[in-house]
């Protein structure tokens, strides 16, 4: 389990201790101490200095609850309760619907761990690759569009530091009331 990830590290020491509820801390106090080689490489090779250990589990703390929203609570076993804060982690033995495979590791594992390859693997669409696409459906819905660009328009005020030009922006042809000329 050594070079497991956080994650699943995590989801092992919740179903170790089921319907027992944890904080973040309490969890990354857990962890540090059970994969204390994991942790001190972890510490090791961080581009981010630690003046103390304190300020190293505030950083696993955060690491764990920013991980909450996203793999953790596909887990359908990992409750997590938001309020009253702090947020509460537990394995919940009554939700337990797992199956294990002929190697002994959990089906839900395996799910969680082919989530983060499809995730890491995902190609990622740029916002202005997203234009073209955003343009016909607004001509779709009858919008006549227009993209702006932005980086020849010019700021008046240095260091603005502010939204001036929208990206994109679309009106409705309403031909019947208008003048001739227009």
């Amino acid at each position: 389990m050594q070079t497991a990830s956080q994650v699943s590290k995590i989801i092992s020491f919740l179903k170790t201790n089921p319907d027992q509820r944890f904080t973040a801390r309490e969890i990354a106090e857990a962890l540090i101490k059970e994969y204390p080689e994991f942790y001190a490489q972890k510490r090791l090779n961080s581009t981010q200095e630690f003046a103390t250990n304190a300020a190293f589990v505030n950083q696993i703390v955060a690491e764990i609850g920013s991980r909450a929203t996203t793999t953790i609570k596909s887990y359908s076993a990992i409750e997590i309760q938001d309020q009253p804060r702090p947020r509460k982690f537990w394995f919940s033995s009554v939700k337990t619907d797992l199956t294990l495979t002929s190697e002994g590791q959990d089906v839900a594992d395996q799910e969680i761990s082919e989530t983060i390859e499809t995730q890491s693997k995902a190609e990622i669409i740029s916002e202005k690759e997203m234009y073209p696409l955003l343009q016909h459906y607004l001509s779709d819905i009858g919008l006549i569009s227009k993209r702006l660009v932005e980086t020849r328009s010019k700021k008046k005020v240095k260091n603005a530091n502010k939204w001036l030009h929208p990206d994109i922006v679309a009106m409705q042809a309403i031909p019947e009331r208008w003048h001739h000329v227009v």
